[in-house]
């Protein structure tokens, strides 16, 4: 599977994207395709036992899932695609008011949804 964030804008506190799926072989199972967003540069306090570190810069914070902890199914045994075909699949969500969009980005993978394996990651910027 290859998979790409192809579009992205924001409206408001708003942020829509698409991501272009194609599946490189036959498949035998359905495939969830799970999406969601990780913060970097997030700067506040962190312990170190009895003290705290101020600043320290958080890295790949997680902010949620856009579809779900399961994601959708986009992939199954009965779908024929042409050779160079891709899926496009829109999503938005609502950034919360603390996050800074210009440090976040997306997460996709695919996964099996009879043995829970994940078959592709990848990960692109938000903007």
């Amino acid at each position: 599977v290859q998979f790409l964030t192809d579009s992205s804008s924001f409206e408001g506190d708003e942020a829509k994207f698409s991501i272009a799926l194609r599946p490189l072989t036959q498949v035998s199972s359905d495939w969830n395709l799970v999406v969601g967003i990780f913060e970097d540069d997030i700067i506040e306090g962190q312990k170190d036992g009895s003290d705290i570190i101020f600043p320290f810069s958080h890295q790949h914070i997680f902010r949620g899932y856009v579809n779900g902890s399961i994601g959708q199914t986009v992939i199954s045994s009965n779908l024929n695609f042409a050779p160079g075909e891709a899926v496009y699949y829109n999503f938005s969500t609502i950034l919360g008011a603390e996050w800074v969009p210009d440090n976040c980005y997306l997460f996709a993978f695919i996964q099996d949804t009879e043995t829970q394996e994940i078959y592709a990651a990848a990960k692109s910027p938000l903007l």
